[in-house]
């Protein structure tokens, strides 16, 4: 889907190629809910790839009163991740996306690199986290400094704390 323009209709293909490839709603007993049995079958066998007129059906039969938003909500967290972006509102995948889909590299890897790198506030969540109010952190690295510091008071202190190794 690189390259498509983020509509509504690109939003819905996004969420059908989900359930499609069985990345949201497989072995959810709630996603499942309304479904056929036949459906649930269809989404139960490994062995089998679900057509994508199929997962569309699925999708169609949960009724969803907004289904772009349906999209648009399994999309964010590959965004505010760093996975793909939406220069333009064009959806393009990120070199650690990429990196990612590619399965090339060691997942802990490519995970720890973006760890590094996130960032609050983010530029592609300004609303969630504006910099008037003095957000300026990257998450994983005060939390690795948090541990640390945790680490130093354990040792001078009389705690038998176990030591946390990172």
């Amino acid at each position: 889907m690189e390259g498509r323009e983020w509509d509504r209709d690109a939003q819905v293909e996004y969420q059908i190629r989900l359930i499609q490839e069985r990345l949201y709603g497989f072995g959810n007993k709630q996603f499942y809910g309304g479904l056929s049995r036949r459906d649930i079958a269809l989404l139960e066998d490994t062995a089998e790839r679900i057509p994508y007129e199929e997962a569309k059906r699925i999708f169609q039969r949960k009724n969803y009163e907004d289904p772009s938003m349906r999209g648009r909500t399994s999309f964010k967290p590959l965004q505010k991740l760093g996975f793909a972006a939406l220069p333009n509102n064009c959806l393009r995948v990120t070199e650690a996306g990429g990196a990612l889909l590619a399965e090339k590299d060691d997942y802990g890897e490519i995970f720890l690199r973006m760890l590094l790198k996130w960032e609050i506030p983010n530029v592609l969540d300004r609303n969630g986290f504006p910099p008037k109010y003095g957000y300026n952190i990257k998450p994983f690295v005060g939390f690795l400094r948090l541990i640390d510091a945790v680490n130093k008071l354990c040792r001078k202190s009389e705690w038998r704390v176990p030591q946390i190794v990172v």
